[in-house]
């Protein structure tokens, strides 16, 4: 049994196509041309040495109850010329807490963010609400957890912190967030789409590191 499974395995596969869950996004067949190794070209060596923004963001419930969720969250950003780390950077934590209410015989999501440490640029001030069966919350079909208010505070938020440290640093620069330049939740586009503004104006390219994929 065990040869059989690893013949199947030396078996060699066309790459074919990926495949999206998000129906927005074009397909592009796979092509080995497309695969670059990462290197540091001599010219860039003798160059000057550009600025690198790092931003990320983490959330943690420490309160759930089937209509209360209250997360910490923390967004933060800095900033490296070459190696040299700069003394630039942002941050915020706060608390973020989302009770589900009833309304016309729909389930929302309200959820109100409160300032602990940091700055408050970064936080998203506006209390917002959320259908919990909206599309981009709901999952096959059943209405989104009251813990995904903290989830999409989090996400607005390291959006946030990517134009605050783009405007906190002079000069050409690359932001690059954690995780994909994919906007998957609602509201999420508005704030995506002020931060590329934001990092455009300010003389930066804005890109994401994603370390893992399910292409």
């Amino acid at each position: 049994m065990l040869e059989k499974i690893l013949e199947t395995l030396r078996t060699p596969h066309a790459l074919g196509e990926p495949d999206f869950a998000d129906a927005r996004y074009k397909r592009i067949a796979f092509s080995e041309k497309n695969f670059h190794e990462i290197v540091q070209a001599q010219e860039a060596k003798e160059t000057k040495a550009k600025k690198v923004c790092f931003v990320d963001g983490g959330n943690n419930e420490v309160i759930k109850t089937p209509s209360l969720s209250v997360q910490l969250v923390k967004a933060y950003a800095n900033a490296y010329n070459g190696r040299q780390k700069m003394r630039e950077s942002v941050f915020t934590q706060f608390l973020s807490v989302t009770r589900m209410t009833s309304d016309d015989s729909q389930i929302f999501l309200e959820t109100q963010n409160h300032l602990l440490h940091g700055s408050e640029q970064l936080v998203p001030t506006k209390a917002f609400r959320l259908n919990s069966l909206d599309s981009s919350l709901a999952l096959n079909g059943f209405r989104a957890s009251v813990s995904t208010g903290g989830v999409v505070a989090r996400r607005y938020s390291e959006w946030l912190a990517a134009s605050a440290i783009s405007q906190a640093i002079t000069g050409e620069k690359i932001v690059v967030r954690d995780g994909t330049l994919q906007t998957s939740v609602v509201g999420e586009s508005e704030y995506a789409r002020d931060a590329y503004e934001k990092i455009s104006a300010n003389g930066g390219t804005c890109t994401a590191l994603s370390k893992t994929s399910e292409l």
